[in-house]
């Protein structure tokens, strides 16, 4: 069996015509570099070298195995440089799967911070409701999910973090004095919501149906970017993430926290029966950090 040491002294001899030459750029004694010469000739079948006027000159047969030996040890090289590169984070590839307003809101910023710190990571954020970003979690299509919180099931691993819905104000709002908002001061208020067929809606008309106040839904979206935006053209009260209103530079004297709160629940998904890459724990760090901050 050939071995790397044998192929480097070979080729180092090669190159130098001489065993004490090759013996000392390797860090070997001379009787070693030729023991192992003798082996690497008994293991191949061939005389690799003859000696001509105190030189060693490589057979043919040397100079044939000379062109693949030079392969094998630049496949190896290069091997070595790239398992250096993985235990860095330094290569490699990473897909998260996540839904509408995660991925248009916070993630971007997470990708672009992972990649700056990691150059050589390839990201791919793929955009999808969250029973399909699940699915394909699971199957081992993405990497990592972030979406809302599935139930709990063997397949997934389930990481959850806390995100509240805010009251974000247009302009002018005869309720920016005040601090937190209730059904009952907003009862009446044209608000702009997710569908009302998304669980967050229903259980924001339900807060407000417990006390008696009317939940004036005027507009709906799929999407928190959008409520925004209608928010700002003066057509409602947009309830949105909290985080979404940060990451769009919300003033803050504009966002109002809730009471009660509604909360939206979240989790970081990746598959409990494949293994997770360095890479992916890495992205789930950072994207935690963001979170805390953006709480903060």
């Amino acid at each position: 069996m050939l071995n790397p040491r044998q192929l480097s002294l070979f080729q180092s001899i090669a190159l130098t015509g001489s065993i004490s030459a090759a013996a000392r750029q390797l860090g070997i004694s001379q009787p070693a570099a030729s023991n192992m010469l003798g082996r690497l000739e008994e293991a191949v079948g061939l005389v690799l070298f003859k000696r001509l006027q105190g030189q060693l000159e490589i057979t043919p047969e040397g100079s044939a195995l000379l062109v693949e030996a030079t392969h094998a040890l630049d496949v190896l090289k290069n091997l070595e440089t790239r398992v250096e590169q993985i235990v860095r984070l330094e290569h490699g590839t990473l897909t998260v799967g996540a839904l509408g307003w995660v991925s248009m809101g916070i993630l971007p910023f997470v990708v672009a911070d992972f990649m700056r710190a990691h150059p050589g990571i390839k990201v791919s954020l793929q955009t999808h409701a969250s029973t399909k970003v699940v699915d394909a979690v699971i199957a081992g299509h993405f990497d990592i999910g972030v979406v809302e919180t599935p139930s709990p099931t063997p397949s997934l691993r389930i990481s959850p973090f806390h995100v509240d819905l805010v009251a974000v104000l247009p302009e002018e709002s005869d309720l920016m004095d005040e601090d937190t908002l209730t059904p009952q001061q907003l009862s009446g208020v044209p608000l702009v919501t997710l569908d009302r067929g998304h669980a967050t809606t229903q259980r924001l008309v339900q807060t407000f149906n417990l006390v008696g106040a009317e939940c004036n839904i005027v507009a709906e979206s799929h999407l928190f970017s959008p409520a925004l935006i209608m928010c700002q053209e003066g057509v409602g009260i947009a309830i949105v993430a909290e985080h979404t209103a940060k990451q769009h530079h919300v003033e803050s004297h504009r966002i109002k926290k809730l009471s009660p709160p509604i909360p939206f629940p979240v989790s970081v998904i990746t598959a409990k029966y494949r293994p997770r890459s360095r890479v992916s724990h890495a992205f789930e760090d950072l994207l935690m950090r963001h979170i805390d901050a953006l709480s903060q």
